[in-house]
């Protein structure tokens, strides 16, 4: 099934950001799975949809392409996406309707007019379907004001409901409400810290290549410095 293949490859790159963490401060994402060392489909989906696509991490991402790691977490966490909204909305037969939603948006609203106009003949006599209108309500002639209000109201109801509902199921899919984790694997990975009368101050040596390091980036280095501004370049 897509939708395996897509989480499979959205838990690998999670498992792979998790181990290296450059890009933590980068976005939401990151402290959120920082929480984890593993990863539920349902926590794969809510990180999926923290990601706004600004695609910072996959420029400074040292195992994006061509490294043989081949991580473009902003690809994955957007097809995951479209994977939640067809999983998670409500009515459920209208899942299928994800993968054609441009034709079915076109369909719909072309069938829509009709079906107005088409009442409209039906509903109205000749001579208030054909006849000049004029002075105040005239707009309304033909289509009363509160038909329009209840046929919006309705689909505005309508859509409501539906995002209502997709939301819960989403909430629900994503485990959410529970407690929160700590974060075991900075706990368990990380000594103690020592005592402050055990620091040493740096020496010499390490002055001058932190001064060295300093000359080399320049201020405000981040991410994008160096050498990674030329990867960037040339992925375009």
């Amino acid at each position: 099934m897509r939708s395996a293949e897509i989480r499979a490859d959205a838990r690998r790159a999670m498992e792979v950001c998790n181990a290296c963490r450059y890009c933590e401060g980068f976005c939401a994402v990151f402290p959120a799975m920082e929480l984890r060392r593993t990863f539920s489909d349902g926590e794969l989906d809510y990180l999926a949809n923290l990601c706004h696509n600004c695609r910072g991490c996959y420029y400074a991402c040292q195992y994006a392409p061509p490294h043989e790691f081949g991580i473009n977490l902003p690809r994955t966490f957007a097809e995951l996406r479209g994977e939640t909204y067809a999983e998670n909305v409500w009515p459920r037969p209208l899942a299928r309707l994800f993968a054609r939603n441009g034709l079915v948006v076109s369909l719909a609203a072309a069938l829509g007019i009709a079906l107005v106009l088409l009442l409209a003949m039906a509903l109205q006599p000749a001579d208030v379907l054909y006849g000049a209108h004029q002075g105040p309500g005239a707009f309304y002639a033909v289509i009363p004001y509160g038909t329009m209000v209840a046929v919006a109201g309705a689909t505005f109801g309508f859509a409501v409901l539906a995002m209502v509902l997709g939301v819960a199921r989403f909430w629900r899919r994503a485990g959410a409400g529970g407690p929160a984790a700590a974060p075991q694997d900075r706990q368990e990975s990380c000594p103690p810290p020592p005592d402050a009368g055990s620091v040493r101050p740096p020496s010499a040596r390490g002055r001058r290549q932190r001064a060295a390091t300093a000359r080399t980036d320049g201020p405000g280095a981040g991410p994008l410095s160096g050498s990674r501004r030329g990867q960037a370049a040339r992925r375009g």
